[in-house]
């Protein structure tokens, strides 16, 4: 790969999800453009599990795909694999029309910063508290201040 291109697009370390249709009948997977409806969550000091990522802005109705899984099949996807002191365990919250799904729980290593909410989506969940469905699909993001007291 030519250097401006490797530039433009730094190598991230990931982490395969692999869906799994397991029932007797056909079903769909939702998605948009080159992305899933999916956030990774951890697990903060006292156990608590809090989004440590958010769904990024959705201003357009293009682009949105299904992708028909049989029985027995799968579909494969990647999350980024996050470095930090914080040894913790984190999961996967899929967002699947209606349906929401949480993979089983795996061991890696997060910064503590990232499970503080940008200072934007705070401010939307204030003003619209029903934000928190589709932004972390459902799960509760940490506010800054609530962060230090935590620690303390």
């Amino acid at each position: 790969m030519p250097p401006e291109v490797r530039a433009r697009f730094p190598a991230q370390r990931v982490l395969p999800v692999y869906v799994v249709n397991t029932s007797p009948s056909t079903k769909l997977l939702a998605g948009k453009d080159s992305w899933v409806f999916a956030i990774q969550e951890a697990q903060d000091r006292q156990g608590q599990w809090r989004p440590i990522e958010s769904r990024g802005f959705d201003f357009c109705g293009n682009g949105h795909w299904l992708l028909k899984l049989k029985p027995r099949q799968l579909a494969l996807f990647f999350v980024q694999q996050y470095a930090g002191p914080f040894a913790t365990r984190l999961r996967v919250r899929l967002q699947n029309g209606e349906s929401r799904y949480v993979s089983a729980p795996y061991p890696g290593h997060i910064r503590e910063q990232q499970f503080l909410a940008p200072a934007e989506q705070v401010a939307q969940l204030r003003d619209n508290p029903a934000a928190i469905n589709w932004l972390y699909y459902g799960a509760e993001p940490v506010a800054a201040d609530s962060l230090e007291a935590q620690r303390e």
